[in-house]
C-alpha cells in the first residue's frame, strides 16, 4: 500500500510529501521515525 507523509522541518515553516510503499500504517510509522523532520500526518493514498 501507498502511503503520504506530510512533514515540516524543525522550528520552520517549511514543509512537504514523501510518498512510500510500506505494507502497513504501522511499517509507514516506523520508516517516519528514522526521518529528520516533524511528521505532520501520515494517511493512505488511494487509487480508484
Amino acid at each position: 500500500m501507498r502511503w503520504r507523509i506530510k512533514f515540516e522541518y524543525i522550528f520552520t515553516t517549511v514543509g512537504g510529501f514523501i510518498d512510500i510503499e510500506a505494507p502497513s500504517y504501522e511499517a509507514a510509522e516506523r520508516y517516519s521515525l528514522d526521518l529528520d523532520v516533524y511528521v505532520v500526518s501520515i494517511k493512505p493514498i488511494l487509487r480508484v
